[in-house]
């Protein structure tokens, strides 16, 4: 089977025991081309609303999506050139970011893009904050039990 190069291949697996018993299994493989993975992240690119992104991260995945296309329409790109274009343009379309319903521009981190004023965040600076206090006491709960069990252990060696 050449996984380089599209088609459909049968596959025949044949295991025996020391006994002789055995058993043959045929699976059918189909590997497709980069040609359609790059077709369908294109379509799927082209699905994308510019208006419901920030414009830098708008422009760079535009920009990915634009060669995808131009790779796509020319029938002498190879194979690499095909998934490279599929590579970029999915990374791309990760790296977009959401314009926030209020106005705000966030990252995929929740934290203010370059131009937003400390006044447009949060009313509750608590909220960011609050779930690693949960760690930092299930720390401390940890250590202080390790502490008793080890204080245990001393006194009935004694």
């Amino acid at each position: 089977m050449d996984t380089k190069t599209a088609g459909t291949y049968e596959l025949t697996y044949t295991v025996a025991d020391k006994a002789g018993n055995t058993a043959t299994v045929i699976r059918k493989v189909t590997v497709k081309s980069a040609k359609d993975g790059l077709q369908q992240a294109v379509d799927s690119a082209n699905k994308l609303n510019k208006g419901d992104y920030t414009a830098d991260s708008w422009k760079q995945f535009e920009q990915a999506r634009d060669n995808a296309s131009k790779v796509l329409s020319d029938p002498n790109s190879t194979e690499p050139e095909r998934f490279a274009a599929q590579q970029q343009l999915d990374e791309a379309m990760g790296r977009l970011q959401k314009k926030t319903p209020s106005g705000n521009n966030t990252d995929n981190k929740g934290e203010l893009s370059k131009g937003d004023s400390k006044k447009n965040q949060s009313k509750n600076p608590l909220t960011d904050t609050g779930s690693s206090v949960v760690y930092i006491l299930l720390a401390v709960a940890v250590l202080v039990a390790a502490a008793v069990v080890l204080l245990v252990a001393r006194r009935h060696r004694e």
